[in-house]
């Protein structure tokens, strides 16, 4: 399955937010992410759609799919981040370097580039 940077992002901060919150609504996505509700109901529609996300009233949550791909993120994140922390930056240039490219590079991309990295 293959989801945008934007469609990741969101699944994300959904992960980030369930880590931080009891309950995540809409309205706690679409304030931190600073879009609408309306559009965070979209995307959350086409994530319950993929088995990546699901709802019991108005609380949203990861299933184990989007969990499994969440895991797997973490996993590429931590490559690039130790990619960076051998390049002898500090640790805030280190998490700003890792948090710029993953969040700005296709999920394909990613996966190729810690491929390179691991070798």
């Amino acid at each position: 399955m293959k989801l945008t940077l934007t469609q990741y992002h969101y699944l994300m901060t959904l992960q980030r937010l369930s880590d931080e919150m009891d309950e995540v609504r809409c309205i706690d996505l679409a304030v931190e992410l600073g879009v609408a509700r309306a559009t965070i109901s979209r995307m959350m529609k086409y994530l319950m759609e993929q088995n990546l996300v699901s709802k019991n009233h108005r609380a949203l949550s990861i299933t184990e799919k989007g969990r499994q791909m969440m895991d797997k993120s973490s996993k590429q994140y931590e490559t690039i981040y130790h990619y960076f922390s051998s390049m002898n930056l500090n640790a805030q240039e280190v998490k700003e370097c890792t948090d710029a490219l993953v969040n700005h590079i296709s999920i394909q991309t990613l996966q190729k580039l810690c491929t390179l990295v691991k070798k």
